[in-house]
């Protein structure tokens, strides 16, 4: 005659432990979140701290918007983690970061090491005055703004981070 035997398994509390992982999950996805907004509006407060003023326009139009359309800051991106973008928008951003003519060609202190590749005019230029004389022009040398205000969001971002998780996973 065979012999049976039975093996049983059973795993108690696999419901709670879900339950805890998707609450896990939530508060961790919230906290990226405001971890993003956080940095985000860092570097907002430095880039326009630092961007030069004449009439404030430069100054106006840094501010913060995310690449998928979901208003100034994005809940969700690829990957289920929080995403923003911060821009510059006035029209004369890149010419204030980067510089302009033989000025710009010849002062790179400050700028996106990534942009040294850019090609400046090196030869000046004429522009009509207001007055209807007519303006000799060099250029003008670099003012970044940008790029620092980058670098100082973004050597805060860890800590900012495991701040927010920390705080966000502490009763979970």
């Amino acid at each position: 005659m065979a012999s049976i035997y039975g093996i049983k398994c059973q795993v108690k509390g696999l419901d709670a432990l879900l339950n805890r992982i998707e609450d896990y999950a939530e508060a961790v996805g919230s906290a990226c979140a405001d971890a993003v907004e956080l940095v985000a509006d860092l570097m907002i407060e430095q880039a326009q701290a630092l961007a030069p003023v004449d009439t404030g326009e430069l100054q106006g139009s840094i501010d913060a918007t995310n690449a998928m359309g979901l208003g100034k800051y994005s809940g969700a991106s690829a990957g289920g983690g929080a995403m923003a973008v911060v821009v510059a928008a006035a029209e004369h951003a890149p010419y204030v970061e980067y510089g302009t003519g033989p000025q710009g060609a010849g002062n790179h202190a400050g700028i996106n090491p990534a942009a040294r590749g850019l090609a400046w005019r090196l030869d000046p230029w004429v522009y009509p005055a207001a007055d209807g004389t007519f303006v000799k022009t060099y250029g003008q040398p670099a003012r970044p703004f940008f790029y620092p205000a980058q670098q100082m969001a973004g050597a805060e971002m860890a800590s900012v981070v495991a701040s927010a998780l920390a705080s966000a996973t502490e009763g979970v």
